[in-house]
């Protein structure tokens, strides 16, 4: 294996989205980490601590789900907040470096690889889940193509990530199989909730329990920002999930447009439009009992066929509670297509930030720790971008 120096190993990626916030410093001298400066004070390696605190004050990376001792002293010699910062600026960044190179590069403070990893551990994901909930904000001033009218385009979806087979994984982690035979690798589920355009996370849940991508997008609706129209491919395109979403929806001021299955039917078919558009009826299943119907909706129903050149006609069925007053039947056909924008940034998120979708964790619970600083990287890149 060819060997790299030091210097080498901490240039960045041509292609890192944030190749210019980072700039490595000299080593300190031994037995200088007592004056190194904590908090907004550190040194900020060209930029990066000002992207992160600008979203989240140091007092509050700090003090996100804080335990003491009996004594009343941190349970950690590094602050919290300072190991947090590193490992985001360690998901964000596309260089070739390890956690303590990089705590370096970003803090000047020194610590093993071995110690990095203990404190890892004894991070409870509820830390992540708080940073996440305060960190993904919708950009205020977004460009027109990121509105549909009056309503900010958002969109959700899950994404999955590949668990390295170390022994740890295997113990705690079941992976999926089919006829052919079982996953190369155990899977880790995560729903992101996305503003489109903008490729900006406006919230995120990470299954940490074996929970399926539909269970965690139910989770995220009640982080939907006021005045959205969400946009959802054919998972979600049920009763069910429109009963759970339509009542956040009604609460602020929200529309939907989703994609839906061809076998799904209707209870009624109520009235059409001139556009060729229908309002029908459709019944809800309650999700813990398929026999039971829980209650009925009515929307807008919408059939279209699109053709592009070269490729094979493919026919769209949506369901939307916009009125023909609000946007066409045309129309939102046209602005369906704008939710591949969340494929984009799942492509942005496993390829520019990450290696692959093959995690670098080494357990479940750091995996899941990666996800979300990945996630909360990709939201300092959007607000930069912005």
């Amino acid at each position: 294996m060819q060997k790299h120096s030091r210097k080498q190993r901490l240039k960045f990626s041509p292609k890192s989205p944030l190749k210019h916030l980072a700039k490595p410093t000299r080593n300190p001298k031994r037995g200088a980490s007592a004056s190194v400066p904590r908090g907004p004070a550190a040194q900020d390696s060209g930029g990066f601590l000002s992207l992160l605190l600008e979203r989240i004050g140091w007092d509050q990376l700090n003090g996100l789900n804080q335990r003491k001792h009996g004594a009343g002293r941190p349970t950690h010699v590094l602050e919290r907040g300072q190991l947090l910062a590193a490992l985001v600026f360690h998901y964000t960044v596309s260089w070739t470096g390890s956690l303590a190179e990089h705590l370096f590069c970003l803090l000047g403070i020194q610590m093993a690889e071995s110690t990095l990893s203990e404190r890892r551990q004894a991070l409870p994901f509820e830390v992540f889940a708080q940073l996440l909930r305060r960190v993904l904000v919708p950009i205020a001033q977004a460009g027109p193509q990121a509105f549909f009218g009056r309503w900010r385009l958002a969109a959700i979806d899950g994404v999955t990530f590949s668990l390295a087979n170390t022994e740890s994984v295997k113990k705690q982690c079941k992976k999926a199989g089919n006829q052919k035979g079982r996953a190369a690798f155990a899977k880790q589920q995560c729903a992101v909730l996305v503003e489109l355009m903008m490729h900006n996370p406006l919230a995120a849940l990470i299954g940490t329990s074996g929970q399926s991508e539909w269970k965690l997008a139910l989770g995220l609706l009640d982080q939907l920002p006021h005045q959205c129209l969400l946009l959802a491919d054919r998972l979600y395109g049920c009763g069910a999930f429109l009963l759970a979403a339509m009542d956040r929806l009604k609460q602020r001021d929200g529309r939907f447009l989703v994609r839906v299955k061809e076998s799904l039917k209707v209870v009624r078919r109520l009235k059409g439009f001139k556009d060729g558009s229908q309002r029908v009826q459709i019944k809800a299943l309650d999700p813990a009992n398929y026999h039971r119907v829980a209650g009925l909706l009515e929307v807008r129903e919408i059939y279209a066929t699109i053709q592009r050149r070269g490729h094979r006609p493919v026919r769209v069925r949506l369901w939307t509670n916009l009125s023909c007053a609000e946007a066409s039947a045309h129309e939102l056909v046209c602005l369906y297509a704008a939710r591949w924008e969340q494929e984009l940034y799942f492509r942005e998120l496993k390829w520019h930030l990450g290696i692959n979708d093959l995690l670098r964790s080494q357990t479940p619970e750091t995996a899941a720790q990666e996800v979300a600083a990945m996630i909360v990287g990709s939201s300092l890149i959007a607000h930069e971008r912005a």
